[in-house]
């Protein structure tokens, strides 16, 4: 009988590592995965973020020039 317990608990302990292993893997993997999305986000940004401010500059100059409503 304690044989029987012991390779119970044994098999539990072991079980309870592969859980744990698994979760730092699992966590690697979404750590990961967000630092490549940051990265091709920014990348995105990086292209098309200027256009966008210089045509919003634009749009206020020429409101305060021409007195003209701007674009919501």
């Amino acid at each position: 009988m304690e044989t029987l317990m012991m390779i119970f608990f044994c098999l539990v302990c072991l079980g309870s590592l592969f859980a744990l292993g698994f979760c730092f893997v699992t966590l690697y993997i979404i750590v990961t995965t967000l630092r490549v999305l940051r990265e091709k986000i920014s990348a995105a940004l990086d292209e098309t973020l200027p256009d966008i401010l210089e045509k919003k500059r634009n749009a206020h100059v020429d409101h305060h020039r021409l007195g003209i409503q701007p674009d919501a």
